[in-house]
């Protein structure tokens, strides 16, 4: 950090170094300062990728699955070829309790570009994730 603070001071407009300084700061857990760089950052780049997917996934953090999922959603369809919208879209979905909703996109990802081994991946994860809940639900209820 102390690298990308170096490169501020000589330009503060520096795209990589407030990436770098976001990603940071959301890396240590301070939330408020990493949504101040964050709000620069999108001020300066409204349209970066990186910038917005950062966005996404502090309001991810937060617990803000509605505007998490917007902005996932927003970069999914802006630049299809990045897998971060996606699956940012369906592991919102899923921290929401909608397990089957994210399994059913993710099935949908994945018969659209069948040779999409990072779709698949992700499919197989969620789906991992949704038998070991269901069967820790079954076990709890047996108790």
């Amino acid at each position: 950090m102390k690298e990308a603070d170096g490169i501020l001071t000589l330009d503060k407009n520096n795209l990589q170094a407030h990436l770098i300084r976001s990603s940071a700061l959301l890396g240590v857990g301070d939330k408020d300062k990493a949504r101040q760089e964050l709000d620069i950052l999108t001020r300066l780049y409204p349209q970066n990728p990186d910038a917005r997917y950062q966005v996404g996934y502090l309001a991810w953090q937060d617990r803000d699955f509605h505007k998490a999922e917007q902005v996932f959603g927003d970069l999914e369809k802006t630049n299809p070829n990045d897998i971060r919208g996606l699956v940012g879209v369906v592991e919102t979905k899923a921290s929401e309790g909608h397990m089957e909703e994210a399994i059913k996109q993710m099935e949908k990802a994945v018969a659209d570009e069948p040779n999409r081994r990072d779709f698949k991946l992700t499919l197989a994860n969620l789906d991992v994730r949704a038998t070991t809940m269901t069967r820790r639900f079954r076990f709890s209820r047996a108790f």
